[in-house]
């Protein structure tokens, strides 16, 4: 059996391990280049009297390249074995590349070419190259406990930057996480702040109330209802685990789209809302078949103030796609490929955002507690009509497919609305940022801050300073309304 000199894992992928590990087919590695100190880049300026002087100065991305020999026990099989090394290397994103001979070490990076040197007796000799755009060396990600005061060591020759992962312990306005070691100029610890501070004669204000949670488990309280925008209401709702499904279309008595459709009246009539709406949309569980789910919010009058509609309406092409129309004018949004089997959340607001009466649309896959590929529409007051201020009164929903044709499982599987509050007097009245339970995801590299896996900027107060955690000891201290964890690697130049 032939052993490489060194060891290359990419990608949680051993490279050697990739043939039969026998004799008459293997992958070597001979030599690994480009993991000594990168290369330093600057520039320089020349002024009067012949002197000059550094003017930025840095280090250039780091290229790691490798050797290997490469034996299949024939041609073509010499080159199957060369394509199957290419299906482990081509990747979009950056990637953990290892190696033997520096043990608790990691780069970051991708493949970017191959040079092919020689290929006879069913061997090639190839040379790889990886582009790490960030330069510096890994150690293992370490994950810390948070208390009131921590503190944790950074072994590494770097800064390093943090993840935090927190959990909201109370109803608050306001979260702080300091580092006391890394300080700013003017000696104070830098500090992450989310939300806004309340003095001590404000009113704390909950931006909403929630006014309707259907978990739907239940058709009690829904009536079928009497209009739909096209095609007619038939068939029957059922309810499993998972929520609302269409338990029979009626194709006989249906006209082009159709299927059952269930009213719900509000509590209370309520002007700013929010109407959150989990559903389910698993389009390529058939061939070339059709659904639609939809969701109309009503006024008292039965007026549409909102429809989005959301599913795969096109017989060549399995593609879920999601539409929102308000007062006549109708958008789509699409993400090509990436809401297949969408399971996630729609969500229709409206209210006055910044200086602007409006009613949004957002749609966003959930995964893992994280929303993904989202996408967002509105509509600014020029297009809201008479419906702009009209109070929501009902919610509407429909499960839908086209006469005579094939569909798929679809499910409506939980209903949130939510009345929107104004902060009326800014002086007097400070919003409640965070509700008891939510869940807070801050990544320091990327200045990115999660509010229940939904992007949010808007929490992160102006004198937030994303702080890294320094060389040596950091001492950390949290608000007392959250509690949660610290993770990072320590990184080596």
């Amino acid at each position: 059996m032939i052993e490489s000199i060194e060891g290359i894992t990419y990608d949680g992928a051993r490279l050697s391990d990739l043939v039969g590990n026998i004799d008459k087919e293997y992958i070597v590695v001979n030599y690994v280049g480009g993991r000594s100190l990168p290369t330093a880049d600057y520039q320089t300026t020349k002024i009067r009297a012949g002197r000059e002087y550094f003017t930025e100065f840095g280090a250039s991305p780091r290229e790691i390249y490798a050797d290997l020999t490469i034996k299949g026990r024939s041609f073509a099989d010499l080159r199957r074995i060369i394509d199957r090394l290419g299906s482990v290397l081509y990747r979009h994103d950056d990637v953990e590349i290892a190696f033997d001979d520096e043990p608790g070490r990691a780069y970051f990076g991708r493949y970017v070419s191959m040079d092919e040197n020689l290929e006879e007796s069913h061997i090639a000799q190839v040379r790889i190259y990886f582009l790490c755009l960030d330069r510096n060396k890994y150690g293992a990600e370490q994950t810390y406990s948070l208390s009131r005061v921590t503190t944790i060591a950074n072994d590494g020759t770097a800064e390093s930057y943090p993840v935090f992962d927190l959990e909201v312990m109370e109803d608050s306005t306001l979260i702080k996480i300091v580092n006391r070691d890394n300080l700013t100029p003017s000696g104070d610890g830098r500090m992450i702040i989310l939300g806004q501070p309340q003095e001590v004669e404000q009113e704390s204000v909950d931006p909403k109330t929630l006014v309707m949670h259907d978990t739907m488990r239940s058709t009690g309280g829904w009536q079928t209802a009497s209009q739909v925008d096209t095609g007619n209401i038939v068939g029957q709702m059922g309810v499993d685990n998972k929520g609302f499904f269409v338990e029979e279309y009626d194709d006989e008595k249906g006209d082009r789209w159709h299927g059952p459709s269930l009213i719900k009246p509000l509590p209370r009539s309520i002007g700013n809302f929010e109407v959150n709406v989990l559903l389910e949309n698993k389009n390529t569980a058939t061939d070339y078949g059709v659904g639609i789910i939809e969701v109309y919010l009503r006024d008292a009058n039965g007026r549409v103030i909102a429809k989005s509609g959301f599913g795969n309406s096109t017989l060549s092409d399995s593609q879920n796609k999601a539409g929102v129309t308000v007062n006549g004018s109708k958008f789509n949004r699409y993400v090509p490929g990436g809401w297949n089997d969408f399971d996630g959340l729609l969500r229709i607001d409206r209210g006055d955002f910044g200086y602007d009466r409006q009613v949004r649309a957002y749609w966003a896959e959930l995964k893992n507690g994280r929303h993904l590929n989202s996408r967002f529409l509105n509509y600014h007051h020029s297009v809201l009509g008479n419906v702009q201020h009209a109070p929501l009164d009902s919610i509407q929903i429909a499960i839908r497919k086209y006469k005579h044709y094939d569909t798929f499982p679809q499910w409506i599987k939980e209903i949130k609305i939510y009345e929107l509050n104004e902060v009326e007097n800014v002086e007097e009245q400070v919003p409640i940022s965070f509700k008891k339970g939510d869940k807070i995801h801050i990544d320091v590299a990327k200045n990115l801050v999660l509010l229940n896996g939904e992007y949010a900027p808007h929490i992160i107060h102006l004198d937030t300073d994303f702080f890294s955690i320094i060389e040596g000891i950091n001492t950390i201290g949290l608000s007392n309304n959250v509690t949660g964890s610290v993770s990072f690697r320590n990184r080596y130049l």
